[in-house]
């Protein structure tokens, strides 16, 4: 079976030869920013969105983007032709490159950048039939001083070591909390809950990452189900006591949780609102595919 093709600083190369050097600051300090996207029947969801949210990212942490958003748009295409993909996961990385060994960020001369695009065909039906469980994750908090929800570091630390944990436990996510005991997100998701009718996240004051498929639910939410959205802060007891409970990400999309620790959600079934959403989600998939396949 042919080796995929990965895309890295200008070329295409088979995946066993595409190398990043022991010097690169992204290798030594985790220092660059990333983004993961969701191709469906060849179309890349909200790829515009992940791109302007890399560009304000790598700002953010004084890393230029060798390639304009234009041409980033049609690598990302190009990859999945090459490789023959239709349905696929998508990574862009953009390290700060090759510097010194000692801690000289100004020695990084060019950054590193790459895209990755690998066969995806989604997450087990059971997930979104029957729900997760999860749990909350005390040791690891965020603190939001510290943390700059603008940016989808490559330092991702606290999440390595969560899903190695979680992972001894049979768990595909755990919750965080920041500081003052807010809840921030999941490991790699956002989160969401159902209250008297109400959907409620935690703000990006919390420290939470401004995920594209949050943005995207929080739009369907208000326009199409005329739900009352708010961010804000709420901590665990809110999720216990919440009718539903659900994570986002652009590849699991909207996963419901029907379990939190020991504490079973509502009924332990996903909620009315969390399905149609989900529904709601898959339908605007599908029409900006098709409009796109008709351009």
């Amino acid at each position: 079976m042919p080796l995929n093709l990965v895309f890295i600083n200008g070329r295409f190369v088979p995946e066993n030869k595409a190398t990043v050097s022991i010097f690169d600051f992204g290798y030594l300090y985790g220092d660059g920013v990333f983004e993961t996207m969701r191709a469906y029947n060849g179309f890349i969801f909200k790829l515009d969105a992940h791109l302007t949210r890399l560009s304000h990212s790598a700002n953010q942490i004084r890393i230029p983007i060798p390639y304009g958003l234009g041409s980033i748009k049609n690598l990302c295409y190009q990859i999945l032709k090459k490789n023959h993909l239709k349905n696929a996961s998508l990574r862009i990385t953009l390290s700060r490159g090759v510097g010194k060994t000692r801690f000289n960020p100004l020695s990084c001369k060019k950054p590193t950048f790459s895209i990755l695009a690998n066969p995806f065909t989604g997450y087990p039906k059971s997930f979104y039939h029957q729900g997760i469980k999860t749990n909350l994750l005390r040791e690891y908090f965020f603190p939001p001083e510290k943390q700059t929800p603008k940016i989808k570091s490559c330092n991702y630390q606290p999440n390595v070591l969560a899903k190695i944990k979680v992972s001894r436990k049979n768990l595909q996510e755990t919750l965080f909390f920041n500081q003052k005991g807010h809840m921030v997100e999941g490991i790699t998701s956002n989160l969401f809950i159902v209250k008297n009718k109400k959907l409620l996240t935690p703000s990006l004051a919390t420290g939470c990452l401004n995920g594209i498929t949050r943005n995207t639910v929080i739009k369907i939410a208000r326009t199409t189900l005329k739900l009352r959205v708010k961010e804000t802060h709420f901590s665990s007891k809110e999720i216990f006591s919440s009718h539903e409970c659900f994570l986002t990400n652009s590849l699991m999309e909207i996963i419901p949780v029907v379990q939190v620790e020991e504490k079973v959600i509502r009924n332990g079934k996903p909620g009315k609102i969390t399905l149609d959403l989900l529904e709601l989600y898959g339908k605007l998939v599908q029409n900006q595919s098709k409009k796109y396949r008709n351009l």
